[in-house]
C-alpha cells in the first residue's frame, strides 16, 4: 500500500491519547515525565487544549511511539470546525464502520489527507507511523503545495514524498536533526507526534508555524520591522524570543530542530524556518568542546527585502560602508553597544541585503 494511502487517527482508540476537549484527559500538570523535556511546552500546550492527553498512571511517556491510526486523528481532531459525521460503511478492509478510528479516517478520506479507502485496501491502522508518513499526512492536511527542493534533507531527495517533507518542512511543520537528516523511515515519537500537532495547530490559527514569531498583519514584509534599534542594542531579534548569548538547549526547546546545518568560520550554522514568519533565520555558534549543549548563539543572520535605503533610512548613516575585500559585494557597518551589524548585498544597488548581528563580547 503506497504511503498516501495510510494512516488514521490518534486518541479514543490508543491508551494515552484522548479526544478533542476531552474531560477525562490527563492534565500537563499532572503529567510526571515531561519537565525538562524538549517538547515540554508543546505537550502542555497540547493537553491543556484537550487535544492530547497522559497515561492514567499520570505519565506522558513522550519516547514511546504512535500508531497510524492514532496520529490521523489527532491531525483530524485539530483541523476539525465540527462534530465528525460517523463513518457511511468501511472505510479501509482493516478499518469497518465499527472501528473507533472509522469516522476520522472518513473525514480524513474526505478532505484529501489521504487517498484510497474500500473494502478491498488496507491501512494498516496499528502500524507505527513514520516520520516521513507524519509529514505526508501534514502538509496536506493543511494544503501545501510540494516542495521537493524545500527539505535539503540527505535522506529525503530521492524519496516519494520529498515534496511533502518540503513543504512541511518549508512551513515550519517539521524539522529534521542536527546532522543534517531527517529520518523517515524512523517511527514517530509522541513527543514528535505532540510537537507537529502544536504547530499544525498554530499555523491554521496564524498562518505560519513557530513561536515567538514577528510578522503582523499590519508589518512592512520587507523586514523593515526588523531594524529596530532598541531590540538590536540589547542582541535580540525583533519580535522574537531569540537573543544572543541564547544557549543552544533553549534554541532547541522553543524552536525543535533546525531545518540544516552548515559551517562558518571557528564554529558551525544552523537554519530555523520557524523563528520568523517568513524568513529562514541562521544561527552562527562557535564550537566548545566537550560543552555542546552550553554553546550560545554568536550571531544570527537572514535575508531583508531591503535596499540600502531602507536601512539608512531606519538606522541612519552605517559607520563604513565599501566594497568587501573579503568576501566581495558591498558592506554597511553599524555598532549597537557591544553588539556589531553587518549588512551585505552582492553590489551597492543591490535590492536585497542580508543582515548579520554578532555578539562580540
Amino acid at each position: 500500500m503506497g504511503l498516501l494511502v495510510l494512516l488514521a487517527a490518534a486518541a479514543g482508540g490508543g491508551a494515552g491519547w484522548s479526544g478533542v476537549r476531552a474531560a477525562e484527559n490527563t492534565g500537563a500538570a499532572e503529567l510526571s515525565d515531561i519537565r525538562g523535556h524538549w517538547a515540554e511546552r508543546p505537550i502542555t500546550a497540547m493537553t491543556e487544549e484537550g487535544i492530547i492527553g497522559g497515561y492514567p498512571d499520570g505519565t506522558f511517556r513522550p519516547e514511546g511511539t504512535v500508531t497510524r491510526a492514532q496520529f490521523l486523528k489527532l491531525v483530524v481532531t485539530a483541523a476539525a470546525k465540527g462534530p465528525l459525521p460517523d463513518a457511511d460503511g468501511a472505510v479501509f478492509g482493516d478499518v469497518p464502520a465499527e472501528h473507533w478510528a472509522a469516522s476520522y479516517v472518513s473525514a480524513a478520506l474526505k478532505e484529501g489527507i489521504i487517498a484510497g479507502g474500500d473494502a478491498g485496501s488496507s491501512l494498516r491502522p496499528e502500524e507505527e507511523v513514520t516520520r516521513a508518513e507524519m509529514a505526508v499526512l501534514l502538509a496536506r492536511a493543511l494544503k501545501l503545495k510540494e516542495e521537493p527542493e524545500a527539505a535539503g534533507y540527505a535522506d529525503t531527495l530521492a524519496l516519494l514524498e520529498a515534496g511533502w517533507i518540503g513543504a512541511a518542512a518549508r512551513a515550519g511543520i517539521v524539522s529534521g536533526f542536527e546532522d543534517g537528516t531527517f529520518r523517515p523511515a524512523a517511527p514517530a515519537t509522541r513527543a514528535q507526534a505532540a510537537v507537529m500537532i502544536a504547530r499544525m495547530v498554530e499555523y491554521l490559527d496564524t498562518g505560519t508555524a513557530g513561536a515567538g514569531q514577528a510578522g503582523k498583519e499590519d508589518a512592512p514584509g520587507d523586514g523593515t520591522e526588523l531594524l529596530d534599534p532598541d531590540s538590536l542594542s540589547v542582541g535580540r531579534l525583533h519580535g522574537t524570543d531569540l537573543f544572543l548569548g541564547m544557549p543552544k538547549k533553549d534554541v532547541r526547546s522553543q524552536y525543535g530542530a533546525p531545518l540544516s546545518r552548515g559551517a562558518s568560520e571557528g564554529g558551525y550554522t544552523l537554519e530555523y524556518p520557524r523563528i520568523l514568519k517568513g524568513r529562514m533565520v541562521t544561527l552562527h555558534f562557535p564550537y566548545i568542546f566537550d560543552e555542546l549543549e552550553e554553546e550560545s548563539v554568536k550571531a544570527y543572520s537572514l535575508e531583508l527585502d531591503l535596499p540600502r535605503t531602507g536601512i539608512t533610512g531606519r538606522l541612519g548613516e552605517p559607520e563604513s560602508e565599501g566594497e568587501d575585500e573579503a568576501y566581495g559585494g558591498y558592506f554597511l557597518f553599524y555598532r549597537f553597544g557591544m553588539y556589531e551589524v553587518f549588512f551585505h548585498a552582492p553590489e551597492q544597488d543591490s535590492r536585497t541585503f542580508t543582515m548579520k548581528v554578532i555578539d562580540k563580547s
